[in-house]
This record gives structure tokens, sequence and C-alpha cells, in this order.
């Protein structure tokens, strides 16, 4: 590495100033000329003529900021010694290198230069010009080494303490982090809770569906039955008796037929709906795949979901080909439209509206089908669908929505039925889902790994 000399540093940064004082002008011309032939390009020569105009020269300098390196002062001048002047001028500027120059001062003036204006070097009269300029060059570069030193000694501390403060930040980081992976282990584990509270709900009013449903051909059977019974002991009454005509029996017949007829049919109906809500049970419960018909599936579905519906005066219409089918999973598919139903008279109607939702389903090229959930009710506005298929994102949650519904609906949709899933809607307009699915679902994926959801 190569060494910079005095000059070549002085030419990086504002040249160093040499201050020369004494109160003959020859011996000031002289040395500023000596000094401006030799280091012209290592410093700037300034002179006073005493050591009060010296003073007031080294304030405004030093006022400036500019690099006071080096005094030259005489010793014997009028109202102020050389050692005063120097001792004054370290007090000032402590960095400043002194040099007297003089013939006349006593070793006591010289030992109060040392010891109080830490004296460089003592330069008798007549000087030799070389030795002169070698004398100021070293004291330039030695005041330049200083100025370097403690440049880099500023720097270096300040480095370290950026070291530190990083050193801090990264602790505070690695314990934040710590902190937010405990938290987001939890908020996982709280999210599969919720969801499966989710489908326990949906389970439920699956529950109250079936009871409700199966009410009605129940009654019915229970109805006939009872009139068959009514019949049958007042035939029995009249055939003891031995009174039994023609007419009454053809009668009791009749009504006989009629009534077993309509309890065999209201028996085969609950049957039925039984055998339909089961299956929906079990496919809501279970991650198998099977083949089944979407519209009869849907309907069961739907079927399922009475008991909400009844309370309210809106209509659910179903439309597509009846012999579509699917290989997937349909419990999947029967959580996807309970959730999107139920989403729809939560937030979409008023209480007193006539809402309608049409669920319409068709083939799309290469055998996937194209699901249009649709209901004409108030909308979502920009910002919140931006947000639709968010967890826990809602705007009912005063009334109990936990914000998951659709979260799951999307899950679903995208992980487990390999489709995809896009929502349309504006203020006042209704709302559009449209599901796209695949004719046959591959394996099914997780939750932890669902992409965000697309944001429209």
């Amino acid at each position: 590495m190569t060494t910079q000399t005095a000059a070549t540093r002085a030419r990086a940064v504002e040249p160093p100033v040499v201050l020369c004082v004494d109160d003959e002008r020859f011996v000031l011309r002289s040395l500023r000329e000596q000094l401006r032939r030799g280091l012209s390009q290592t410093c700037t020569v300034e002179v006073a003529e005493s050591g009060e105009e010296a003073l007031e020269l080294v304030e405004e300098l030093t006022g400036e900021g500019a690099a006071l390196a080096v005094v030259i002062s005489d010793h014997l001048m009028p109202r102020m010694k050389g050692d005063e002047l120097l001792t004054r001028i370290h007090a000032r500027s402590p960095d400043t290198l002194t040099v007297l120059l003089t013939g006349q001062a006593s070793a006591e003036a010289v030992g109060n230069a040392v010891n109080h204006a830490s004296l460089y070097r003592y330069i008798e009269k007549p000087w030799q010009s070389a030795d002169l300029l070698i004398t100021i060059e070293q004291a330039l570069d030695s005041f330049l080494t200083e100025q370097e030193l403690r440049d880099t000694s500023l720097r270096l501390r300040r480095s370290q303490e950026v070291v530190r403060q990083l050193a801090d930040t990264k602790r505070e980081l690695e314990s934040r982090m710590r902190e937010l992976s405990g938290a987001l282990v939890e908020l996982r584990a709280t999210q599969r809770r919720l969801v499966e509270a989710e489908k326990m709900a949906a389970l439920g009013g699956l529950v109250a569906g079936v009871a409700h449903e199966i009410n009605t051909p129940l009654g019915i059977g229970i109805t006939a039955a009872s009139l068959l019974r009514d019949k049958t002991s007042a035939f029995v009454g009249s055939y003891r008796r031995g009174g039994v005509t023609r007419n009454e029996l053809e009668r009791y017949l009749g009504t006989a037929d009629e009534s077993c007829l309509l309890i065999l049919r209201n028996l085969e109906r609950a049957a039925a709906l039984v055998r339909d809500f089961k299956q929906v049970a079990v496919d809501q419960s279970s991650e198998a795949k099977r083949e089944f018909v979407v519209k009869d599936y849907l309907g069961t579905i739907v079927q399922g979901l009475s008991p909400a519906l009844r309370r309210t005066s809106h209509a659910v219409e179903i439309v597509g080909d009846e012999r579509h089918t699917l290989h997937s999973y349909p419990g999947a598919l029967s959580q996807i439209i309970t959730n999107l139903v139920m989403n729809s008279l939560v937030h979409a109607f008023a209480a007193d509206e006539r809402g309608r939702v049409v669920i319409e389903f068709w083939s799309a090229p290469g055998g996937a089908l194209l699901l249009r959930y649709s209901d004409n009710g108030r909308g979502i506005g920009s910002d919140s669908i931006k947000k639709i298929f968010d967890p826990f994102f809602t705007t009912n949650r005063g009334n109990g929505s936990s914000g998951l519904g659709l979260h799951i609906v999307y899950n679903l949709v995208v992980q487990k039925l390999r489709g995809a899933i896009r929502c349309d809607s504006a203020v006042g307009d209704g709302t559009v889902f449209t599901i796209t699915l695949p004719r046959d679902a591959g394996p099914v994926g997780t939750i932890e790994n669902t992409p965000e959801p697309a944001k429209m």
C-alpha cells in the first residue's frame, strides 16, 4: 500500500493553513515566499504582524472551519511574546502544531512553549530554507495524519454503534419472529377448529332439514293409518253383528286399498329422504370420492336447507342437464352450496324481500362442469369484493357471522375439488359465483397450502 504525502492528501480536500507571525515585515515576506515556493501544492500561507492580529486571524479561520495546521511565530514581539501567543492558540485550537522561530528565546520561554503550547519544533534564526521546508512539510503530514486517524476513529465508533444497533434490531426481530411463528401456529389451529365447527353446524342444519322433511310424509302416513284403523274397527263391528252388506264391504275395501297405497307411498318417500340425507351427511363427514348425478344431488342439498328457506319468501331454482355426472367429492360440493345459500340468506336479502337464487350448471369444453350460482340480492361493494374469500372477513360480525363461510368455499373449490371460483358483483345488482370443476377431481389438498384468493 502506498503512503500519501502531505501534498497529495492536501489536494484531495481543502488545503490546510500555515500561519506565520512576526513583527518584522521582511521576515514575514521571506517566510511566505519560501513556503509558497516549496509547498504551494500543500498548504495556504497566511501572515500576521502581531500576536493580537494573529489571534483575530485564528478566530476567523477556525470559525470558518478552516484546517489551521501550523503556526510559526517569532518570540520577541511587542505586547505579546511568542510563547504566550502559541499557548493561547493551542488553547483555542489544540490540533494546531506550533513552531517557535527565533534566535533570542530563553530556555524558559522555550520550556513554557513546550509545556503549555505543545511545541512541535524550535527553529533558530537565521534559518536554512531547506530545513524550514522539511520541518513544515513534516508538520503538515503529521497534522493530516492525525486528522485522518481522528476521522477514521469517529467513523469506526459510528460503525460500531450501527453494528450494535443492528445486533439489537436483529435480536428484536428474531424475538418478534418467534412470537409471530407461535401466533401463526395458534391461528392455523384455531382456523382448523373453526372450519370443523362450520362443518358441524352444516351437519346440524342437515339434521333439522331431515326432521322437517320427514315430518310431512310421516304425518300423512299416520293420518292414513289412523283412518284405516277406524274404518277397520267399524267394519269388524258390523261383521260380528252379521250385518255387513255388499256395499259396506266394497266401501271398506276401497278405503283400505286407498289408505294402504297412501301409507306405502309416504313411507317410501320418507325412506328416500332418509337415504338421500344420510348420503349427504356421510359425504360431508367423509373424504370419499364417488360418481354422482349433479342435479339430483343439488336437489337433495337444497331440500336439506328447506327449514331455513321456509322461514323466508326466497326461492331456489336448479337448472341443468339431469344426466350430467361428476366423479368427485359430493360432500365438498354439499358444503359449497350450503355455504353459498346461507351466505345469500344472511347477507343478500332484506327481511321482507322475496329473493331468488338460481344454480345453473353445464358442460364446458374438456368435460369440466361450469356451475353458476347467482342471487338477485343487494350485491357487494368493490371494497368488500376484494376481500370476499379472505378468512374472517365479514360485514355481519355483529349477528354472529364468523367470516369463514366463503373462505371455506374457496378452499374446497380450489384445493379439494381442484377447480376455480370467481365472484362478480355490484351494489344493487346481485352476486354471481362462477365455479369451474374438473370432471374427475384429483388428490385432496390441504388448507395450509391454499394460495391466496385472486383479487378482482
